[in-house]
């Protein structure tokens, strides 16, 4: 069997993860999402489609359970999260080179991590990024010996939200995505974020800094409250 309509639909449907919490409330017109994707539909047929065949296609494949989310697993961890914020942080990407792996593990070092002293190192193939406080922004640029074209990125006025999480959060599936919509749905972007075992950590700008913890704040109470009601 070839290539069908159900095909297309079902894949740029898949991609549209956002729209999970509309379609599992009943909330999508399913005639305005068919009109919105069926030039996409159309051009991975490589013909024309018409609207019935879109709409139909979208029933079924919401009614393969597809957008199902379990949000009673996601708020059973959302709701001990616990925030915390910290400000005049800077963010610094290098081309990777063993001169600048070396230099940067010998500065590491230096840092006093029990006086509360912050930096992160995160490693690529081709690249090297480093979030740190931003009083070490200049040993961090020391680092180049005056060759700015070691450097891909540079930013600086930057905060980091770090949430730790529950142990049994890396096994739920949506905490992740749940966190940064809430942050995305204030206008809140992410210069980066990472994650080990026990932090979610989200590097955003200074001047956002008091609206997204604001708002994450009131996301884990919102969970703890819906926790409780769906028991």
């Amino acid at each position: 069997m070839g290539y069908s309509v159900m095909d297309a639909v079902s894949e740029i449907l898949a991609e549209m993860h956002y729209l999970r919490p509309a379609f599992k409330y009943d909330l999508i017109n399913y005639s305005a999402l068919a009109r919105m994707i069926q030039p996409m539909v159309a051009e991975r047929m490589k013909e024309d489609v018409g609207l019935d065949a879109i709409i139909i296609a979208i029933r079924r494949y919401v009614h393969t359970g597809a957008f199902d989310m379990d949000e009673k697993n996601i708020y059973r961890i959302v709701k001990d999260l616990k925030p915390i914020l910290r400000t005049d942080m800077c963010y610094i990407t290098f081309h990777r080179s063993d001169e600048i792996y070396r230099a940067l593990i010998e500065l590491e070092r230096s840092v006093d991590r029990i006086a509360g002293e912050k930096m992160y190192i995160n490693q690529r193939s081709d690249e090297i990024s480093v979030v740190a406080m931003s009083r070490f922004l200049p040993k961090l640029l020391e680092i180049t010996k005056g060759d700015n074209k070691k450097i891909k990125h540079k930013a600086e006025g930057l905060a980091l939200l770090t949430l730790l999480e529950p142990p049994e959060g890396v096994y739920v599936p949506g905490v992740t995505a749940f966190v940064s919509g809430q942050l995305a749905s204030i206008g809140v972007n992410m210069v980066c974020d990472f994650t080990s075992y026990s932090y979610l950590s989200f590097l955003i700008d200074e001047r956002d800094a008091a609206a997204a913890y604001d708002k994450i704040n009131s996301s884990i109470q919102m969970a703890k409250k819906y926790w409780k009601e769906l028991g």
